[in-house]
């Protein structure tokens, strides 16, 4: 549930790589490489997860990655998004 698969695109004006999030789509990150992309895309990952509990929604479930990169939430942002579906499920 907490692994997000990617699409990776290189810009084709300044080389950097661009994260785009298959199952969120307002998250994005940039990066000079894949490695550096990917990276900051953890932090995206965990911006948008904050923004959706913030604003009450439901967190998206995260499609399978067939063969793509997947970024991991962040441990303590995953604890807490399962203790919100948690009280969810049982309220």
């Amino acid at each position: 549930m907490f692994c997000y698969p990617v699409n990776l695109e290189k810009d084709p004006d300044s080389g950097q790589v661009i994260v785009d999030f298959i199952d969120i789509p307002f998250a994005h990150s940039i990066g000079d490489d894949e490695d550096e992309a990917l990276l900051n895309a953890v932090d995206a990952l965990e911006t948008a997860f904050e923004a959706i509990m913030n604003s009450r929604e439901p967190i998206p479930a995260a499609t399978p990655a067939n063969n793509r990169p997947c970024v991991n939430v962040p441990v303590l942002i995953a604890c807490h998004a399962g203790d919100r579906y948690a009280q969810g499920r049982s309220g």
